[in-house]
């Protein structure tokens, strides 16, 4: 990609044409949102799905782009609909000290919270009964919250 309006152009261009995937436009988003394209756009290609994201993928797009939050739950909840239901009772617990606020790699921007916020995410959609705490100093059991109302418990 080039500078400026040159990026703004190249992404509209993409998703108009429909050649942008859904992890492109995950991985992509707060580029595309600098550059200055159009939110409605980026809501359309996410209202069309995005294949083969776990929802840490969204989780960290959301931490770039809080404003599409919603239409990024919405994508998200669409895409783990067809996995299959998770028999019996699962527990989580979550470590919530900062050592989670690391990255998983150099060059990702992916922490670990997003990972641990995007497994409980699944496993609450997922779960047939589910449980999660946190701890830190102490543990805490967490309300049975759903999609980003769960990470931000």
């Amino acid at each position: 990609m080039s500078t400026g309006k040159d990026k703004r152009e190249n992404f509209e261009r993409l998703l108009r044409e429909g050649k942008l995937g859904g992890m492109a436009v995950l991985r992509n988003l707060r580029l595309m949102l600098a550059s200055g394209v159009d939110p409605k756009r980026v809501r359309e290609r996410l209202d069309q799905g995005v294949a083969r994201a776990l929802p840490l993928h969204f989780v960290t797009a959301a931490r770039h782009a809080p404003r599409l939050e919603g239409a990024l739950e919405k994508a998200m909840l669409k895409s783990i609909a067809g996995i299959a239901k998770l028999a019996g009772s699962t527990g989580l617990v979550v470590d919530v000290s900062g050592s989670m606020n690391y990255k998983l790699s150099k060059k990702g921007q992916t922490t670990r919270m997003d990972a641990a916020a995007g497994l409980a995410i699944l496993l609450r959609e997922k779960a047939e009964e589910f449980s999660i705490a946190t701890f830190s100093d102490t543990c805490i059991e967490l309300p049975p919250q759903r999609g980003f109302a769960l990470r931000d418990a």
